[in-house]
């Protein structure tokens, strides 16, 4: 449960930004505040979670594709090298490659 909501803590203000049509740099700002704001949150004295989750539901909503490539590189370093560390530090160093490399326009 709490995976879900800190998930969907990214997804729907980048979800509300993409349905406003905002430019994206707004889209981006509001993933980054919206990442900001689990990590330092007001509530616990600026100390707050890791942010892994809703950095998860950010990237949802700006590149699913991403997201399911970034699963794709998880699964195969699991199996091949049988360390989840390895394979969560893998995908997540991934995701901004992947986003690059499929959301770019214009080329």
């Amino acid at each position: 449960m709490t995976l879900i909501g800190d998930c969907l803590k990214g997804l729907i203000p980048v979800l509300i930004a993409r349905h406003l049509q905002l430019p994206e740099i707004w889209v981006a700002a509001t993933g980054l505040a919206a990442f900001l704001g689990h990590v330092y949150t007001l509530f616990l004295r600026f100390k707050g979670g890791k942010g892994v989750a809703t950095a998860l539901g950010v990237f949802i909503g700006i590149s699913p594709l991403s997201v399911l490539a970034a699963l794709a590189i998880f699964v195969f370093t699991l199996i091949k090298w049988r360390y989840v560390s390895l394979a969560s530090i893998t995908a997540a160093a991934a995701i901004p490659f992947l986003v690059a490399l499929i959301e770019k326009k214009g080329c």
